[in-house]
């Protein structure tokens, strides 16, 4: 990424930290809703992902490296809670047999609703923030609830506003196409009829001796001669939970934090 707008990108980050703080390309599968079988002593994960942009005038194609990344082939849709479905599920207590003793302090099993998106709603603390400053534009929010994946295989979650009819319907290009210097990977596709502050990407969460956030996202804006510009954002980061964590670009940004779900019942 070119270093040549940094004074700016430090001028953001204040603003952004004093404002908020105070101080598809390819075919992905579709994941289907599951019931984990854990312990009340184990620990599922709520993923909260929130996309922005800034207000910037954008330049031409010719003056950018309009490259996006592309989108692995595991990455997972996950699809919305139905509101229904309990997210927990805990078994009948049964009678003990009388020459049983109870362990007071065994864990009990549950089933945890897992791979689902839990949140879309963009009445949240953080956006309201977003929106009361004129320089900030808020995107999409994406709120899910997974197990930790691998550190050196992250299962990636789909974050996206691209339309679902659309994904797969684009056009194949090569890094001749679209200006002459849309993107230099060859199985990159293009979508037709983008709107502006379209975005389209994948976070993973994993976690091994640390927990990590894996970040790979592209925003696509209109210009002023209605070409279609694109920025690439990929980021890995070390995070501490329950904490906000800021991924950084010149033209938009994402925050996002993991929470671990309480799984002793009634709490």
């Amino acid at each position: 990424m070119k270093m040549t707008q940094r004074p700016i990108i430090l001028s953001f980050n204040t603003l952004l930290l004093t404002t908020l703080f105070g101080c598809k390309f390819i075919t992905t599968n579709v994941s289907a809703q599951q019931y984990l079988d854990m312990k009340q002593d184990a620990h599922i994960y709520d993923v909260d992902v929130v996309v922005f942009a800034r207000r910037l005038s954008q330049p031409t194609t010719e003056l950018i490296n309009n490259k996006a990344s592309v989108k692995g082939e595991d990455v997972l849709v996950l699809q919305p809670w139905d509101g229904e479905q309990s997210l927990l599920q805990y078994p009948q207590a049964t009678e003990l047999p009388n020459n049983t003793v109870p362990i007071e302090n065994q864990a009990k099993p549950v089933k945890v609703l897992s791979n689902v998106i839990l949140s879309t709603s963009m009445n949240h603390p953080i956006i309201n923030r977003l929106v009361a400053n004129p320089t900030f534009k808020p995107i999409y929010r994406q709120k899910w609830r997974q197990a930790p994946s691998a550190f050196l295989k992250p299962q990636y979650i789909e974050v996206s506003t691209l339309p679902v009819n659309t994904q797969n319907q684009g056009h194949s290009v090569n890094s001749q196409t679209l200006n002459n210097n849309y993107s230099n990977q060859s199985n990159f596709v293009i979508h037709d009829n983008l709107a502006d502050y379209t975005i389209d990407g994948q976070v993973a969460f994993s976690s091994q001796r640390y927990m990590h956030l894996h970040v790979k996202m592209n925003l696509f804006r209109i210009n002023i001669d209605g070409q279609k510009v694109v920025y690439e954002l990929s980021q890995q980061k070390r995070i501490d939970l329950d904490q906000w964590q800021y991924f950084d670009h010149q033209q938009f940004g994402i925050l996002a934090k993991v929470t671990a779900v309480k799984l002793n019942e009634g709490e």
